[in-house]
């Protein structure tokens, strides 16, 4: 094959018009480029099958490990998967437990469940914006949120402070959840992980999730 007929066949396989060309030779080059398509055409169509099989079964591991409503089952998965892939979040696979380390608020009108419910974006804004979200695996949230009491926020949050809230408000969950935050981030410079197992259970006794979350983290800690 001469260079020219190399460079002419290139050419009609890169779909390019080629005049003058030999005519058995731009034959078998379209015969090539025809195959070439359709093994493209095919490839993609198996990529799509795969990736539909692996959103499906992303699917179905949130579910079973109750990070998604079960009802939920048309939620969309493309903007965790390209988030998973991209590193959007900063966040990798590995085999820590998901924990919180932001304080919430501490009056909600409705549970995280119902508003979950209401809202599929609640679900991404918990599992994101507050922190992180790793599939197989645990991670926490990494900054504090603001309360409604004027008191153990973002702003203004110190264990003495705290605890004086407590005072008034014994049976606020989000509050215990804050208080055994501090004492497991060592935010007030006192890092004690007995006492924050000690509050994170008593806020998962008031049915906050966050608590049982990073109550079940601590625990896994301590038994490696």
């Amino acid at each position: 094959m001469s260079e020219q007929i190399q460079d002419d066949f290139i050419s009609v396989l890169q779909g390019n018009k080629v005049s003058g060309m030999d005519p058995k030779w731009r034959v078998i080059a379209r015969m090539v480029r025809n195959i070439m398509i359709k093994e493209d055409n095919l490839e993609e169509r198996l990529m799509v099958k795969r990736q539909q099989a692996f959103e499906k079964r992303i699917g179905k591991v949130l579910q079973d490990r109750y990070l998604i409503p079960k009802q939920k089952r048309t939620l969309a998965y493309k903007n965790w998967i390209l988030a998973f892939i991209l590193g959007v979040t900063g966040v990798y696979a590995t085999k820590e437990y998901v924990h919180f380390t932001k304080p919430l608020p501490l009056e909600l009108t409705h549970t995280q469940e119902e508003l979950e419910g209401q809202d599929p974006k609640l679900f991404w804004k918990k599992w994101f914006n507050n922190g992180s979200f790793i599939m197989f695996g645990h991670r926490y949230l990494a900054n504090p949120v603001p309360t409604n009491i004027g008191g153990c926020d973002s702003d203004r949050i110190d264990l003495e402070g705290c605890l004086l809230l407590l005072k008034k408000y014994p049976s606020n969950p989000n509050l215990l959840f804050n208080i055994g935050l501090l004492y497991h981030m060592g935010f007030d410079g006192e890092e004690n992980h007995d006492k924050a197992i000690e509050y994170y259970k008593r806020a998962a006794a008031l049915g906050n999730d966050y608590g049982r979350v990073n109550y079940e983290y601590l625990i896994n800690q301590k038994s490696k």
